[in-house]
């Protein structure tokens, strides 16, 4: 079984405001492309509601192999409520309260190919901790730095949306 360490957990982003979900789409999208990693989204929910009002949920995962044993994750959700139409600009906006929250984790041994028997369990326990942690620590630092990019990049784009108005 692999053995996951996480990075951070349930950092959240919050605006309540008008966005362009196409062009947060095509950013998050583009961000998981240029960083190489495997992007899939896992649950899309809308809630329509009367008067073009509707809830809405996505969720995206996505992971970075970095080498025989150890993956890089970086999970988020999207929420939004009360989420209307409008116009801005000529472009085809929403407004409503938008949370975004990430998440990001190292897998080691995601095949599970030291798992059994027990000493080689064990084996791994101690090459993580005393002959990998070198590495372990370079690995959780590049992961956080990923993920504090996303973050920076996504909160970048709705301080520009505010001052589309």
């Amino acid at each position: 079984m692999a053995e996951i360490d996480y990075v951070a957990k349930d950092i959240k982003i919050s605006v309540d405001d008008i966005v362009n979900f196409k062009q947060l789409y095509k950013l998050l999208r583009n961000w998981f492309n240029k960083f190489k990693y495997d992007f899939y989204e896992k649950e899309h929910i809308e809630d329509m509601k009367p008067e073009d009002i509707k809830n809405l949920s996505i969720k995206m995962e996505s992971d970075k192999k970095i080498d025989d044993y150890t993956k890089f994750h970086i999970e988020l959700r999207l929420k939004g409520e009360g989420l209307k139409p409008v116009m801005r600009n000529d472009e085809l906006c929403t407004k409503g309260k938008i949370k975004i929250s990430f998440e990001a984790y190292l897998e080691n041994d995601y095949e599970g190919r030291w798992d059994r028997p027990f000493f080689l369990k064990f084996y791994r326990t101690l090459h993580d901790k005393y002959i990998r942690s070198d590495k372990y620590a370079r690995n959780m630092s590049e992961l956080k730095d990923e993920l504090y990019d996303l973050m920076n990049k996504t909160k970048s784009f709705l301080k520009v949306e505010e001052f589309k108005k």
